[in-house]
């Protein structure tokens, strides 16, 4: 209600620059509450004052945040050009910087840099995203500006290191967004990294430790505010949501897990979010499967082929990828190894990169399995 009183008084006066912070912290709001089309709606009005007012700096915010609200809204072609738009532009010095931090107090070329490495890693470009990601981090440091690395950190660095399946550099990163977050006290990122440690310590087998730390994460973000809490839902629901996966594999049921993946897929649907329905989709069958794995598999198969179908639709391939992975698993179960190999194989197929990463590590081992011999990889 205040961002809105805002706008108006700004409006009625012609103020530029207040209509400019207004309609930022409007579209933080609506982003954060999963209104994505009200959030675009505002980056769309923030680049026409930008355009008004002659000001670069403005209109580069609101190409940023117009790629941020595309990408979860699962348009991804329309989200990297608005994206490249802001890490294309020479900052001309510290000017642009000043400007961009006074206003919104972020970076807009580091907060673009660490949404485009979740673009590219969606549509299929692993190493590509983890280079863009490390530019971001490299080029906070060099700004010396604490709200912006966190940012780099958690959006980009930390989040695609989990994607990737690098404990090594997601645990070296978390350290340092943990530390910046206590530091500085930004209660969005301490809750980042808690998820994030949650991540590492349940891959290098401290299950235990690792739920403790999920647990109070969880807690932390519900705990500060009802925007932290869908802050979180949009932007690392999926880490989250894979822990307890991994979780139930190791320790067995988890209680109300299965309805946290339900109204997270119902919460996106309602919003118009489907950046990452398939993965919570597979992720619904594969809790399934690791509860109940005899009364479960037609179900899962339901969920897997329904992610399989989504993430082509939107050229998802990475997710495409891991529900291609969990579907074959379950039909090679099923004695039915044929039809695992062609799914497979047509999802690993379309990768030119990131050869190294666990997903494709995975799927290349699971397809020699299946057919006996290796895939080519380009």
């Amino acid at each position: 209600m205040a961002w809105e009183r805002s706008l108006v008084l700004a409006s009625e006066l012609r103020e530029l620059e207040y209509q400019a912070r207004a309609l930022y912290g409007l579209w933080v709001v609506h982003l954060r509450l999963g209104a994505l089309r009200r959030a675009l709606g505002f980056a769309e009005d923030l680049k026409f004052v930008g355009e008004s007012a002659g000001s670069l700096s403005i209109i580069l915010t609101g190409e940023r945040i117009a790629g941020v609200s595309l990408q979860f809204l699962g348009e991804y072609a329309r989200a990297q050009t608005a994206l490249q738009r802001v890490i294309q532009t020479r900052r001309g010095g510290r000017d642009l910087h000043h400007s961009f931090v006074m206003r919104t107090g972020v970076d807009q070329r580091v907060a673009a840099l660490a949404c485009q490495a979740r673009v590219y890693w969606v549509t299929g470009f692993p190493d590509r995203a983890w280079e863009t990601a490390l530019v971001g981090v490299e080029e906070a440091r060099t700004l010396g500006h604490s709200n912006s690395l966190c940012m780099a950190l958690a959006e980009g660095a930390c989040f695609v290191g989990t994607l990737r399946g690098d404990v090594a550099a997601v645990d070296e990163f978390t350290l340092t967004l943990t530390d910046y977050a206590e530091k500085y006290g930004f209660p969005l990122f301490r809750a980042f990294g808690k998820g994030f440690t949650a991540w590492v310590l349940i891959n290098r087998g401290e299950v235990e430790e690792g739920w403790a730390e999920l647990q109070s994460a969880i807690a932390l973000a519900q705990g500060a505010s009802v925007e932290v809490a869908r802050a979180n839902t949009v932007l690392v629901g999926v880490i989250v949501y894979g822990a307890l996966v991994e979780i139930a594999r190791r320790k067995g049921p988890i209680e109300d897990a299965d309805r946290g993946i339900a109204n997270a897929l119902g919460w996106f649907r309602q919003n118009g979010g489907c950046w990452c329905a398939p993965e919570l989709l597979r992720l619904e069958g594969e809790l399934a499967l690791a509860v109940a794995p005899g009364r479960s598999a037609k179900m899962a198969e339901k969920r897997f082929k329904e992610s399989l179908s989504i993430a082509r639709r939107d050229g998802a391939h990475s997710w495409e990828l891991r529900a291609a992975i969990s579907l074959a698993r379950l039909l090679h179960n099923q004695n039915r190894a044929e039809e695992a190999s062609v799914i497979l194989r047509k999802s690993y197929n379309m990768f030119d990169e990131g050869f190294d990463t666990e997903d494709l590590r995975t799927a290349q081992k699971m397809a020699e399995m299946l057919s006996g011999s290796q895939i080519d990889t380009v």
